[in-house]
């Protein structure tokens, strides 16, 4: 399983919105994180949709986490940017004809279990604070 740039981005995203502690636009998020704004208004929207983070527009608007850091998951925030962290196609829902007799099923279902474990397992409290 490879986390892209959206995974990356979206936890940068949530542990600078930790770190603010208040509602933050997303071009203090680029100041903080380096990351694009256009790359961010694309991201956002994702964990608006998973109600990990909350937002508003206008004078004083921008976005705050919708939880307590403690009650939000690495897992949570991946699967909100990335879909499923399966490690191959058949287990992240895509139908495979040959599941029944998939000598190697067993092996991904259960590197599937211990990647969400663990990813369900870090709060977005754990990371360490941002420097900026």
């Amino acid at each position: 399983m490879l986390v892209s740039t959206k995974g990356r981005y979206a936890l940068k995203l949530a542990i600078a919105l930790r770190d603010r502690g208040a509602r933050m636009p997303l071009r203090e998020v680029t100041e903080l994180t380096g990351i694009p704004v256009k790359y961010l208004e694309q991201i956002a929207p994702s964990l608006l949709h998973a109600g990990l983070i909350s937002g508003s527009r206008g004078a004083g608007g921008g976005y705050e986490l919708a939880r307590e850091a403690d009650k939000i998951t690495a897992g949570e925030i991946l699967r909100a940017a990335e879909g499923a962290l399966a490690p191959v196609a058949c287990l992240g829902g895509k139908e495979c004809d040959k599941r029944a007799s998939c000598v190697t099923r067993g092996f991904f279902e259960g590197m599937d279990k211990a990647v969400n474990a663990y990813a369900d397992s870090v709060r977005l409290s754990d990371f360490p604070r941002m420097e900026k």
